[in-house]
């Protein structure tokens, strides 16, 4: 619930003036040479009220707000001093969603997206699977495999000519009026969590794709469209990649990314499709680790185990992955990191408890 429930909004840090001894004293030294209280009471007044932080001279600097949280009274959205966003994507169980899989830096929550094919086993109250912020779950039947996978356990397993898609709604605007009224606190849209809705801008798409385990600079037969729909209902095409690449195949994935704008001209609604066109070979095509952010961003991915929760998988800016693995009773072991010329171990450890003869 919300009413009840303290959450912080705005944080703020006390800057002022200290005073230092010429001796150094610990004890003594590095006091303030002043304050000034946050709150502030006039004798007129009943109510005590912040002072107003509108001049660079006053001494409580503001630091940053939180500007939305998950249902679970997480954190999701913040700004920092410079008005500079940061966007997290909560998941694993769409009603508990109580682990972080994307982080983003200067971009808002509605503007990324990730998708690692991970959580898609999971079930609602009503015994069904519910899309969460950024997939293709609405579509995927039995698409999702576990005979190959760049991270983690699944991937998205696209035989000739099928396809899957993501369609999310653009320019969402939550609405929020006076939350009170004479039946209390109402919940309105802007209480909760903003849907994945990217703002006009340029963007960047990532996903890792395998095919036959050859390294090739070109999947002639696997593409991805990206689509926008306009108010009279037709569906204009902002770009339509067969994938090629100058990368080298790692364990026979390779990392493809491009560069797509959203224009200001764009309405109603976003459409992602993964496809596999089967033009040249009857092979099945796999895409994992799927992600989209704004293009003046950086953007770092997890993946996690679907039972344990132990994570398997953090994926950097670049969308390169670190892996962690672990032994039978569960502590890490080794962890290798995924570089253009491989994969190599990082660290590994071994433990043991020593036993009485």
């Amino acid at each position: 619930g919300i009413l009840g429930n303290w959450r912080p909004v705005k944080s703020y840090v006390y800057q002022d003036e200290r005073i230092q001894h010429a001796t150094p004293d610990v004890r003594f030294s590095g006091y303030f040479a002043s304050y000034t209280p946050f709150f502030d009471k006039s004798p007129t007044e009943v109510l005590w009220t912040p002072i107003s932080n509108t001049s660079s001279t006053e001494p409580w600097l503001f630091t940053g707000v939180l500007t939305e949280y998950n249902k679970n009274g997480t954190p999701i959205e913040s700004k920092d001093l410079l008005d500079r966003s940061m966007g997290v994507i909560y998941s694993y169980n769409n009603n508990t969603k109580n682990l972080p899989i994307a982080m983003a830096s200067n971009a808002k929550v509605g503007d990324v997206g990730f998708d690692g094919f991970e959580d898609y086993l999971y079930l609602d109250e009503s015994n069904t699977v519910t899309f969460g912020h950024f997939d293709f779950k609405n579509e995927v039947t039995n698409e999702l495999s576990d005979e190959e996978s760049h991270t983690g356990k699944y991937s998205l397993k696209l035989t000739s000519g099928n396809e899957v898609s993501c369609t999310r709604n653009l320019n969402y605007i939550a609405d929020c009026d006076d939350p009170y009224s004479n039946d209390g606190f109402v919940l309105q849209e802007c209480n909760c969590e903003s849907p994945f809705s990217p703002n006009p801008g340029k963007y960047i798409f990532s996903a890792w794709v395998k095919q036959d385990n050859k390294n090739v600079l070109a999947y002639e037969d696997a593409s991805i469209i990206i689509e926008t729909k306009n108010l009279i209902g037709s569906w204009v095409l902002l770009t339509s990649n067969s994938l090629t690449t100058t990368e080298n195949t790692i364990d026979g994935w390779q990392r493809f990314e491009f560069e797509f704008d959203i224009p200001i001209s764009s309405e109603n609604q976003i459409r992602f499709t993964l496809r596999n066109d089967g033009l040249n070979s009857v092979n099945p095509i796999y895409f994992d680790d799927v992600r989209i952010h704004p293009f003046n961003s950086t953007m770092v991915t997890s993946v996690y185990d679907p039972l344990t929760l132990r994570k398997w998988a953090d994926l950097d800016e670049f969308n390169f992955a670190t892996f962690y693995e672990y032994d039978e009773l569960g502590m890490m072991v080794r962890v290798k990191q995924e570089t253009y010329e491989g994969i190599k171990t990082i660290s590994e450890v071994r433990g043991s408890i020593v036993k009485k003869p």
